[in-house]
């Protein structure tokens, strides 16, 4: 019986999504690196903690391999992240 809750609690923590903290992040290091890009409607990997994770664009925008994201959230296995790249305003010629 013991075994069974300690599973149930296990299971459900995984399923909830885990937030920064009000002003904070995860940790000192709550930047990772895209490596297969992610759109709208895939989500893409990132490298973080030295393990790859999947991850979906908090704002729905594509987000190419080789960007450096933050993360925002966790739910089980996948991160929320938002592009931490700077646009460039275009000079009208």
């Amino acid at each position: 019986m013991r075994g069974s809750i300690r599973n149930t609690v296990l299971f459900n923590r995984s399923k909830t999504l885990q937030a920064t903290p009000k002003g904070g992040s995860f940790s000192a290091h709550n930047r990772a690196l895209i490596i297969e890009r992610i759109t709208p409607s895939k989500r893409g990997r990132l490298h973080h903690a030295a393990t790859d994770w999947f991850a979906v664009s908090a704002d729905g925008t594509t987000i190419e391999a080789g960007t450096t994201v933050e993360l925002l959230g966790r739910q089980g296995l996948t991160y929320t992240v938002r592009s931490t790249a700077r646009s460039i305003p275009q000079i009208a010629a």
